[in-house]
């Protein structure tokens, strides 16, 4: 019942598990470390509107997960309430952010920075 990340081969591998992987109705999203702009902590969820879910599930203050529209663009989801969401700036990509939800962000917004530094 959780997100891994995972970062090889100039890719960030978000792993879903056990309710987040049914809520968001996938188990993987790949995403090449070259159109990750930008990756911050929020420091309260934002809120999606929920009725331009496309696919995925939505219950407005405990759950936001799957494809929605949001601020312009198509946005990934995976938060639920009791998680910090970090948001992960995308270019040229099928997204224009993805929003995912940890316990505790710090060591993720870290992975993905110091990735995002070492990327050629």
């Amino acid at each position: 019942m959780a997100v891994f990340l995972d970062v090889r081969d100039q890719k960030l591998f978000v792993h879903f598990s056990g309710w987040d992987s049914f809520f968001t109705l996938r188990r993987r999203l790949d995403v090449p470390l070259q159109l990750i702009r930008e990756v911050r902590e929020e420091a309260s969820p934002p809120r999606p509107i929920t009725w331009l879910c496309f696919r995925g599930s939505a219950l407005p203050g405990l759950v936001a997960a799957g494809v929605f529209w949001w601020r312009g663009g198509f946005s990934f989801w995976s938060w639920r309430r009791g998680r910090t969401p970090v948001v992960f700036e995308l270019v040229g990509a099928r997204y224009k952010r993805l929003i995912i939800g940890f316990p505790e962000p710090d060591s993720a917004v870290a992975l993905l920075r110091a990735a995002l530094a070492d990327r050629p």
